[in-house]
């Protein structure tokens, strides 16, 4: 009887020795992904950074035209409010980014939030 125990223990230890490998492949292809991911999203971040950056100078550099405009003394009052009111355009541009921009991150800060529990 013993011999056959001998057996068993034997035949079972390269199962447990494969199925350790087998964890480990799967937990480094999961690691691989999650890596794969965070370097995806990175690059995303980065993207955006580079976008809203874009956009605000985009912006802000109408309003340092117009005010350099209306820095002139020989404008005229129509001149002069047409360049102001290029001046606030340009400003609520750069508050409407701004607000989108958070608004985009909130929505992907509550996606990233696992589901309330009933527990």
């Amino acid at each position: 009887m013993e011999q056959g125990m001998d057996h068993v223990t034997q035949k079972s230890e390269p199962t447990s020795l494969e199925e350790a490998m087998e964890a480990l492949r799967k937990i480094e292809a999961r690691l691989e992904t999650a890596l794969a991911e965070r370097a995806s999203m990175q690059d995303e971040f980065h993207e955006r950074v580079r976008d809203f950056a874009h956009d605000i100078k985009s912006a802000l550099g109408g309003v340092v035209g117009y005010s350099q405009l209306l820095k002139n003394d020989s404008l005229d009052t129509e001149k002069s409010l047409k360049y102001a009111d290029a001046i606030h355009r340009s400003a609520l541009r750069v508050v409407d980014i701004c607000d989108a921009m958070v608004e985009r991150e909130m929505d992907m800060a509550d996606a990233d939030q696992p589901a309330a529990s009933n527990y």
